[in-house]
């Protein structure tokens, strides 16, 4: 029954997508699971209003819920996961897994192939164009990618770095910015912590020919949080808001602002820019999350 629930969503038939939630609800009271007759009356609701195409689920511990239902309770763990309207076909997730092996080992023409065949397997799947994107990218042709992340926004708004990257790329076709900066600049978005001196330098570099770069500010902030200079960090991201000019990467700025923000009235501001905003989802939902967890802290 679920797996007929998933092929009714991925037709398009959410009349009968809704109708089976709900004997999957009933089915789930007779077994005596309170939580899956929630989860199926949810999916009811959800299918029957017209699923988004694409929206951030909320994964607290072992459950899954609505962000609109996620109040994880202190010290739950918290993890962010896309939900599409329709599940993304085995077929597709091969072909998918084929590149991503390929162009781990270098071969990014091999790897784009695959993406392509991914991608002309099921017209709705916006994880093959993708990455086909990020590979065209890699490869310097930045007009060729942007086709791919257009197609990517249209079936899935907000998928991933869509639409930081479709801004760089845009400006690459332009010619405003080299098109070998793709993936060192999108790299700044790793934020990992091995490394920030690098990413430090880099960014550095790039600044000087690209002052308005704000995705650039946005890393180099990252990179001054991890070596702990934080009122550079904070500067760094204040230069990058000053000049942001897509959606993406201003929901991230105000994020980190908002966390680095050591004053309350201004951090709730901040976090409620993001969250309404959500021109990047995951960015906007750890907002979101992170002002319900004040609020209960505050009640506490």
């Amino acid at each position: 029954m679920e797996s007929l629930f998933e092929v009714y969503r991925y037709l398009g038939r959410t009349g009968q997508a809704a109708d089976l939630a709900e004997r999957l609800a009933t089915l789930s009271e007779r077994l005596n699971e309170p939580a899956q007759v929630a989860r199926w009356r949810s999916q009811k609701a959800i299918v029957r209003a017209g699923e988004p195409l694409n929206r951030v689920m909320v994964r607290i511990g072992e459950r899954f819920v609505e962000l609109d239902d996620a109040f994880p309770a202190r010290g739950e763990s918290v993890e962010f996961v896309y939900r599409r309207s329709r599940p993304t076909l085995s077929t597709v997730q091969a072909r998918v897994g084929a590149g991503e092996k390929l162009g781990a080992a270098g071969d990014l023409e091999g790897a784009l192939a695959s993406f392509r065949e991914a991608a002309a397997l099921d017209p709705h799947d916006p994880h093959s164009r993708y990455l086909a994107g990020v590979t065209l990218s890699y490869l310097e042709r930045a007009s060729d990618a942007l086709e791919f992340y257009r197609d990517t926004e249209r079936l899935a708004p907000g998928w991933f770095n869509v639409r930081a990257y479709l801004a760089l790329a845009r400006k690459m076709a332009l010619g405003r910015v080299e098109t070998e900066l793709f993936r060192p600049i999108t790299a700044l978005l790793a934020d990992a912590e091995e490394g920030a001196a690098e990413r430090l330098e880099f960014a550095d570099d790039v600044l000087e020919d690209h002052p308005d770069l704000a995705i650039v500010h946005l890393g180099r902030g990252a990179a001054l949080r991890r070596l702990e200079r934080r009122e550079e960090s904070v500067a760094a991201l204040r230069r990058g808001l000053d000049c942001v000019d897509d959606d993406d990467v201003k929901t991230r700025l105000y994020l980190a602002l908002g966390i680095a923000s050591t004053r309350a009235e201004e951090r709730r501001a901040l976090l409620e820019e993001a969250a309404a905003l959500n021109g990047n989802l995951v960015a906007a939902a750890m907002a979101t999350i992170a002002l319900r967890a004040e609020e209960r802290d505050r009640g506490a």
